[in-house]
């Protein structure tokens, strides 16, 4: 199974109407556009973070960066998204274990 492949089963709607042209495109070897249908999916869906890892697998096995035309729109949403759950994860992370004073 491929990464896009991937990225679709873990959506949260995976058979959502909106990627119904994702199965299209890649049944046409469209692997560029199926791209695009997922990585807009997963915006509007607020995906998780293992869609947005399975994404940014399948740009690069393609070869795909920020400059890639078409596509390089798509490859940016993937990562500003991936870009912010990391910023969150870091802002958690920074957060003291003990919170023993916050009950004084």
């Amino acid at each position: 199974m491929g990464h896009l492949e991937v990225a679709r089963l873990a959506m949260p709607d995976p058979d959502e109407a909106k990627l119904g042209l994702y199965r299209e495109f890649l049944d046409a070897n469209e692997q560029g556009l199926a791209f695009e249908c997922l990585a807009y999916g997963a915006e509007a869906q607020d995906a998780r973070r293992e869609v947005w890892e399975s994404l940014l697998l399948a740009a690069e096995s393609m070869e795909l960066d920020e400059d890639a035309y078409p596509h390089g729109d798509a490859v940016r949403v993937v990562l500003r998204h991936l870009a912010d759950r990391r910023r969150a994860h870091n802002w958690r992370s920074a957060l003291p274990t003990d919170l023993s004073c916050l009950t004084r």
